[in-house]
């Protein structure tokens, strides 16, 4: 079957997480490919809990946050070649048929922004064989890859708690795991996103990340 779960509401990468979670600990094989989430500046928290979960994953995209604090809008030659890497992986994955279920996150939006060509990932799509899950996420209004896919969730915002000026949270909008930067403290905001660097350095960075995001604790100091 395949899924794939869009729309302007949150959720998305968050519903695909929790169905890869669901898989694995049912016993099946799964892998997860992250389009246009590469960064060197900071570490998403669910990939901290899928490395203790021993749960296979690759990070494909350039850094999108500047050494000035700016976030990096638009898309460059790098982006398009980092989500053909990205397509390559998962048609690997799709060819050597050794999942159970195949997570592309933000692949949707990859195609809606231009980063990828929309035909490969039909191609991927109409290649996947019946016996394989193959999860899309992402914001999109294509329908030719819709008419593709045996499921279809829009994220839709009914009410959000933003809208009453509560402030993102750790653990819950944004990533909050601290590291040590060569020019000291650094803080980003990018619209209700805020991303917090700090000039110490964990101990134990995995085992920090998972409490953090599974009990959503914001840790002040270092464990």
């Amino acid at each position: 079957m395949i899924h794939a779960y869009t729309g302007e509401g949150k959720g998305k990468t968050t519903c695909a997480i929790g169905l890869l979670v669901r898989a694995f600990g049912s016993g099946k094989k799964v892998i997860v490919i992250f389009f246009d989430k590469g960064s060197e500046t900071y570490r998403h928290n669910e990939l901290v809990a899928l490395d203790r979960l021993g749960i296979e994953y690759h990070v494909t995209g350039l850094e999108r946050m500047g050494t000035d604090g700016k976030f990096r809008f638009g898309v460059i030659e790098g982006d398009k070649k980092e989500a053909l890497r990205g397509i390559a992986i998962a048609e690997n994955a799709i060819k050597i048929d050794k999942y159970d279920l195949v997570v592309l996150d933000e692949a949707l939006s990859a195609v809606t922004y231009g980063m990828l060509d929309k035909n490969m990932l039909e191609k991927l799509i109409d290649d996947t064989p019946e016996t394989t899950e193959l999860v899309l996420t992402g914001r999109c209004n294509d329908k030719s890859i819709f008419e593709k896919c045996d499921l279809v969730t829009s994220m839709t915002k009914e009410k959000h708690y933003f809208d009453k000026g509560v402030a993102a949270r750790p653990g819950i909008e944004y990533w909050d795991i601290r590291y040590k930067t060569k020019k000291g403290d650094i803080k980003y905001k990018i619209k209700t996103w805020d991303i917090r660097f700090e000039t110490w350095e964990l101990r134990d960075e995995s085992v920090f990340g998972l409490n953090f995001l599974l009990l959503g604790k914001d840790l002040k100091n270092p464990p």
